[in-house]
């Protein structure tokens, strides 16, 4: 995994307490909401967690007509550039062998709370879409891993 992003969301866990409560629900309700409404997504399954780097899961299927990894990639981007807080979000995406990962963590005005997370995106078109990329990338952006190496 990016060892910026997991700094980053280890710094701002010392200063900005992790959401709870209502808040999270809210968060977690408009991520389900975006990650099922988005194209290139045709289900997702959200949920909360207790661990304060990782407060929010969710594993999207993505759908046939996804054409790229590069795709899936943008899709996850676009998703959080509708639910990540206005005042501060930190987000790094990986693309592995058997999913693409979206890591971040953001915080509301005031620095009251924040919400950690990761969100990962992958279905049975996914090793097609693999293939593909290697097929046209090659060695250029390396060899992609799996999530499993990653801790994810």
């Amino acid at each position: 995994m990016n060892n910026t992003i997991e700094e980053t969301i280890k710094n701002i866990l010392v200063r900005v307490p992790p959401s709870s409560g209502d808040d999270l629900a809210g968060m977690l309700i408009d991520a389900d909401h975006y990650l099922t409404e988005h194209m290139n997504f045709s289900n997702a399954t959200v949920k909360t967690t207790q661990d304060p780097a990782c407060l929010l899961t969710a594993d999207v299927v993505i759908t046939d007509d996804t054409s790229t990894l590069q795709e899936v990639y943008q899709a996850l981007l676009d998703v959080w550039a509708s639910i990540g807080y206005t005042n501060f979000q930190a987000s790094s995406v990986f693309m592995c062998k058997d999913a693409t990962i979206l890591r971040f963590v953001t915080v509301i005005s005031n620095d009251s709370f924040c919400v950690t997370g990761r969100f990962k995106a992958l279905g049975p078109k996914y090793p097609q879409l693999v293939a593909e990329f290697e097929n046209d990338f090659g060695r250029i952006s390396g060899q992609l891993r799996s999530t499993s190496e990653l801790g994810v």
